[in-house]
């Protein structure tokens, strides 16, 4: 490390440097520097207040600097060293002036305040520029400079402690925020791209400490160059600045190609190198980076452009700076986006409008051109229609007839459209008149009350004459009352039209109101009621054929008189048109005024009351009552709907030759022929009134009886989309008109011949499904299937038991009704979930086993079932399930489950049994023991007795290895027995066992052969239960082995083992008994011996597998004596010893024992014996005995029975162990109970040994000689 950047270091820390112990990084520095060479001078001669100051710092997470002395030496703490950057370590020991020289003339003052007796500074937000990473930073901190008092130095001040709190980072977000939210705010109104660009330059300008200058750039419609749209910082035209910049790739400069292909920000650093003149910035030193970036848009790889944006020569580049640039740019391109967007909307909109016009000329320039193939077809058609010289024969007449009816439609459309060029292009030729408009409005009226009546609707004509004249052009006028007569019985199916003429209340209006009590419009259409091509959609109507330029033309018309048209309508309730026009003629063209008498209008009320007659149906179109009898069985009969007359004759005439053809004017009358009759083929037209083709085409697709029957849809809506709209809405085939007879024909005949192979190939899969039925009825398994309507269809003979009684039976029946039948609520609702589940995604479900209660018989039955979605006849799908009826194996199953808990049951009753057993025989044993033991020691009475008093204890000993076997069992077979291991030596263990059979052996006579290991054999086990198992051992070889007998004990090594054997010449085991001999209970066929329990052996071989080892038994027969052997694993040598001695001192350390239990033979015996033996003894009855002799006795001891009435030896314990101003004795639990949990809950309650009944003297004097020590 250079020497300009490194504090000096001592070489070792001295003893005088313990106070500076800990500190983390600097505190290590601390110690190490030298000081001797500051102005401080070493550590030994610091005065207490700097040593003081020195280790509150260290100590301090917060950034805390030490300016001492006059020098102002530095002393700092590891969080302060970010402050410093580059700075540290050198800072450490340096005088502020040399340290932060850059910003000295700042700090002094600051510092110097507080030092010379003056109040400590302080600054919320000081701007410093430092240089502390290489270049000059800018930086915010939060200041607190204060005054260190040490009374050492003559001005009671020894420095200055400074708390500084760097805040660059939270000011420069917050002024970063305020650059967005003005990105934000300003840009939003821009119209353009360029306009955007200027006010996010004119934005940056503002904010010049994080963007010092910014370019940026549009790219040109060519996309070969960008183009400078707005600048700020620096001027237009500069070095850095040119106004385009070709997207070329090129040398020097912005990288703009790179910036452009990619959508990072590129990084341009050493801008002075490259350019002659970089703009200044806020700073004394120009920007030094930029960064260059493409602006994104909303087409994928055009970017909108490019920017250029300066860095700060006071800021680092860093991830944070980095993430406020990727806004900035986000913000700008979001700005460019949304004027481009505004842009595209309104040259959208003049691209709308001309387009507008285009078509309204386009229609202007057909109609023309219409008009004259359409005099040349109808002027003929009159002239043969009325020659009386050659006339026509029916058939002719009436095709020339549907020739004149439809030109004529159509020249009255064409002259609309015509209508609406001249009003539109402001060439529409009127001529106002003075006019009876009483009279002409009736009798426009009136021509239409021939079609109204036959509609079954009232005509209602309230027409009073006028006062004067009314100047209209009475064309125009025909128009406005026609068209509005033309809209009302169009909509009008029930009641009446009125029309009704009025002058208004102020005498200067007429008004028109044409009312009628039709279907009415919705309220969200009223407002667009008088646009252009607008048609209210879903509306019942006497047809679906219409421009929607009706109403548009009357408004235009009524406007062309000065006037107004209003309409008011409810739905269901019907419309009323008011037109209002002013009288006189001041208010219209003084050029445009005529004389003119009222022309003839026969010619065009003709055209307006034909089309609405043709709306009415017509007697020929009317279905025979029974057509399917009236026609061959052989010709195929055919559905045919079109509200359209002579549509309807016309094509019933192209397809009679062949077929019976049925015609009806709409789609409801198409679904009740239908339905009631199924054709052969349906051929309908899409746009009708009421329920349109799509919607007849649904219906019949839904209706089982005709879901199977083709149908061709007809629409003179022409193009690809039409048609595969049709085709994915289920039909089988559509017409697009004008079609020829050909075409038809054609069309008709191949779905007729599809609709009988589909037939024949139902036909096929039935006799498939019969065969298929015929399997399933013979199957083992139940089976059934619910089709896609959810009903039940079809159930196996195996099935239909199992669904029971039901009335009215099952097939055909909806499955939920069914199985709620059947089931529970919660059951069927989840069966239902589940077969729909299968039926709309095709998943199987399979169960192997469900029980559930049965409603309807009141059992619980038990299924396995599995379901399949399948596809059917009628081309969907439906779910069958197979199940069978496990509920007998089940039963047999529950039924061992049930006496498998009852055998659990029993033996917890019998392990409970054992248990209070136990306590109940342990309870007289204690007194009894403890007596043998009080004879023993006492050596008194005669001597004729001690064969007796030897007597009594082998029986008691035995009685208590009786009832510890029987518990040992009782825990093994719980699985609640552990083992508390140590390392101990078998020898040990061989010869305590054989101190305890003592007494047994020298009864019956027998002779012992003894042969242990010649040194410590080590095992890893639980004491307690080795002598236990080798103690079973002897006593059943002493028991099976006749009076005078011979027993052999050895132990030895065996590689990694230590064996233990137990030889007799007994009466030994039979090779039928010996397999057995360690079952549970088992107690062989041993004549002559003795018996038992049948437990020992068992017991045995349980504990010494437990202890990772075997046993095995051999004999050669009855009467040659047996030999058991132990195999247990040797303890690891390096493992400790645990030497238990069991040897008894005859005497007792001088102590104080408190006796406490109920049981008065059980004290008074244990009372004797402890006294033999040399303790101080007192005996308690109860609980409250003992908490008071506790107290006044102060027992060193307290040998307490748990199980006495009132209050119980746990609770005594708590008790003691709550006493705090007593020494506390020690605590032995004397109790019967001997369980794990037992054992469990005398801990809890401050026990510390817990002895079982009868004691075990050894154990009891082990635990009286550690308390005495």
């Amino acid at each position: 490390m250079p020497a300009t950047n490194c504090a000096t270091l001592a070489p070792t820390p001295s003893p005088a440097h313990d106070f500076l112990a800990g500190g983390g990084e600097m505190g290590e520095l601390i110690r190490r520097r030298d000081w001797s060479a500051t102005p401080i001078g070493p550590v030994e001669s610091w005065s207490p207040a700097l040593r003081m100051m020195v280790r509150f710092l260290l100590a301090n997470r917060f950034p805390l600097l030490l300016w001492w002395g006059p020098d102002y030496v530095s002393i700092y703490n590891d969080p302060y060293r970010p402050v410093l950057g580059a700075k540290h370590p050198a800072a450490l020991g340096q005088p502020v002036r040399e340290c932060w020289s850059e910003i000295w003339h700042v700090l002094k003052p600051l510092i110097d305040t507080p030092f010379q007796g003056g109040p400590a500074t302080w600054n919320e937000d000081i701007f410093l520029e430092i240089n502390r990473h290489g270049f000059v930073e800018e930086t915010h901190f939060t200041i607190a400079y204060s005054p260190v008092p040490d009374e050492t130095v003559p001005s009671g001040i020894g420095g200055v402690l400074a708390t500084v709190h760097e805040i660059s980072a939270r000011v420069v977000a917050e002024r970063r925020v305020v650059v967005l939210r003005d990105l934000g705010t300003g840009a939003g109104d821009a119209k353009t791209a360029e306009e955007a660009c200027a006010v996010v330059a004119n934005t940056l300008c503002a904010h010049s400490k994080d963007i010092p200058f910014a370019l940026l750039y549009l790219t040109d419609a060519d996309g070969k160059r960008v183009r400078l749209a707005g600048a700020c910082g620096v001027g237009i035209g500069e070095a850095v600045s040119p106004p385009t910049i070709s997207l070329e790739p090129a040398d020097g400069g912005w990288p703009v190609s790179e910036a452009m292909r990619s959508d990072e920000m590129i990084v341009v650093d050493g801008l002075a190198a490259r350019f002659t003149q970089v703009p200044p910035g806020p700073w004394s030193e120009p920007p030094r980076t930029a960064l260059v970036m493409s602006i994104p848009s909303n087409k994928v790889r055009e970017p909108a452009g490019l920017m250029v944006v300066g860095v700060s020569s006071r800021l680092q580049l860093d991830q944070y700076y980095w993430d406020f640039l990727a806004l900035v740019r986000t913000q700008v391109a979001t700005a460019i986006s949304n004027a481009r967007a505004y842009e595209e909307e309104k040259r959208r909109a003049e691209a709308l409008a001309e387009i507008d016009r285009a078509k309204t000329a386009f229609f202007s320039n057909v109609s023309h051109e219409f008009r004259t193939p359409l005099t040349l077809m109808l002027s003929p058609v009159d002239d043969s229609l009325t020659d009386t010289t050659e006339p026509l024969m029916p058939v002719h007449r009436e095709r020339l007839e549907l020739i004149r009816r439809n030109g004529l439609r159509l020249q009255k459309l064409v002259n609309t459209l015509l209508d609406f060029s001249r009003i539109e292009a402001g060439r529409a030729q009127a001529t106002y008149v003075p006019t009876d408009l009483a009279a002409l409005t009736a009798d426009l009226a009136s021509s239409f009350r021939s079609a109204v009546e036959k509609a079954g609707l009232r005509l209602v004509v309230d027409t009073p004459s006028l006062a004067e004249p009314v100047y209209v052009d009475e064309e125009m006028w025909e128009k406005i009352v026609l068209n509005l007569l033309s809209n009302a019985f169009k909509f009008t199916f029930d009641g009446e039209i009125a029309v009704r003429l009025r002058v208004a209340p102020a005498g200067d209006r007429i008004t028109l109101v044409v009312r009628d009590t039709g279907t009415g419009i919705p309220a969200a259409a009223l407002p667009h009621i008088f646009e252009r091509f607008h048609r209210v959609s879903g509306g019942k109507s006497r047809t679906h054929e219409g421009t929607g330029i009706g109403l548009a033309l009357v408004q235009e018309l009524v406007k062309l008189h000065g006037g107004e048209v209003n309409v008011e309508s409810q739905e269901g309730r019907g419309t009323t048109f008011t037109v209002t026009i002013p009288l006189g003629k001041t208010h219209l063209p003084a050029d445009r005024i005529g004389a003119a008498p009222r022309s003839q209008t026969s010619a065009r009320v003709e055209q307006y009351v034909a089309e609405a007659l043709r709306w009415l149906p017509g007697a020929p179109d009317v279905p025979a009552a029974s057509p399917s009898t009236a026609a061959p069985a052989t010709r195929p009969r055919i559905l045919w709907v079109d509200d359209n007359a002579d549509m309807r004759g016309y094509v019933r005439r192209l397809l009679s030759s062949r077929y019976v053809v049925d015609t009806v004017p709409d789609g409801a009358a198409a679904l009740a022929a239908a339905t009631a009759c199924p054709p052969d083929l349906v051929l309908s037209d899409v746009m009708m009134p009421g329920l349109d083709g799509f919607g007849l085409l649904r219906a019949l697709r839904n209706n089982p009886q005709t879901s199977a029957v083709p149908v061709i849809l007809l629409s003179a809506r022409a193009g690809e989309e039409s048609r595969i709209e049709g085709v994915q809405a289920g039909a089988d085939d559509y017409l697009i008109k004008p079609f020829s007879q050909r075409e038809l024909l054609a069309c008709v005949e191949g779905q007729l011949r599809l609709a009988q192979q589909r037939r024949e190939a139902s036909a096929a899969l039935e006799q498939r499904s019969a065969q298929f039925e015929a399997l399933l009825n013979q199957a083992p398994l139940g089976v059934y299937l619910v089709d896609a309507d959810f009903k039940i269809r079809q159930v196996n003979p195996v099935a239909l038991p199992v669904f029971g009684n039901v009335p009215g039976g099952v097939v055909g029946r909806d499955f939920n009704e069914i199985i709620h039948i059947l089931w529970e609520r919660p059951y069927a609702d989840e069966v239902a979930a589940i077969f729909r589940h299968t039926l709309e995604t095709g998943e199987p479900y399979i169960t192997p086993e469900r029980a559930e209660y049965r409603a309807d018989r009141g059992i619980m039955e038990y299924y396995e079932w599995r379901l399949h979605r399948i596809p059917l006849p009628d081309g969907r799908h439906g779910v069958v399930c197979y199940f069978r009826d496990i509920s007998a194996q089940v039963h047999a199953r529950l039924a061992l489950e049930e006496n498998r808990h009852a055998l659990q049951e029993a033996d917890r009753r019998k392990d409970e049994f054992l248990a209070t057993l136990s306590h109940e025989l342990r309870n007289p044993l204690a007194p009894l023991r403890n007596a043998l033991h009080v004879m023993r020691i006492a050596g008194q009475g005669p001597s004729e007795l001690a064969p007796v008093r030897q007597m009594m204890e082998r029986q008691v000993n035995h009685l208590v290895r009786l009832v510890d076997d029987l518990l040992e069992m009782s825990r093994i077979s719980r699985g609640v027995l552990e083992l508390r291991t140590e390392r101990v030596d078998l020898n040990q263990i061989a010869a305590d066992a054989l101190e305890v059979n003592e007494p047994h052996i020298r009864s019956r006579d027998h002779e012992v052969h003894v042969a242990l290991a010649p040194t410590p054999t080590w095992v890893r086990g639980d004491p307690l239960r080795l002598t236990q198992v080798m103690g079973n051992l002897l006593n059943n070889a002493i028991k099976y082995t006749p009076q005078g007998g011979q027993i052999w004990v050895t132990l030895e090594r065996s590689g990694s083992d230590a064996l233990f054997a137990v030889r007799d010449n007994g009466v030994g085991i039979s090779a039928q008994a010996l397999p057995r001999v360690f079952d549970l209970f088992h107690r062989g066929d041993r004549l002559g011996a003795e018996t038992g329990l049948g437990i020992g052996l068992t017991l045995v071989q349980t504990l010494v597998q437990m202890h990772g080892g075997s046993v095995t038994a051999y004999s050669a027969g009855p009467g040659n004596g047996s030999t058991f052997t132990v195999r247990l694993p040797l303890a690891a040598a390096s493992e400790p010893a645990v030497v238990t001695d069991r040897r008894v001192s005859r005497r007792l350390a001088p102590q104080r024992v408190l006796i406490v239990d109920d049981n008065r033979d059980g004290a008074d015996s244990l009372h004797t014996l402890l006294c033999l033996l040399g303790a101080e003894v007192q005996v308690a009855r109860d609980g409250p005995q003992a908490l008071a002799a506790v107290t006044t006795y102060r027992p060193a001891v307290v040998l307490l029975d748990i199980g006495m009435p009132g209050m119980n030896g746990y609770e005594v314990a708590q008790r003691i162990r709550a006493d705090a101003t007593i020494t506390q004795p020690t605590i032995v639990a004397l109790t019967g109970w001997g369980q794990p949990e037992d054992r469990r809950r005398a801990r809890e309650a401050g026990f510390d040994h817990h002895l079982i009944k009868p004691a075990d003297l050894v154990a009891l004097q082990r635990i009286l000689d550690q308390s005495s020590t």
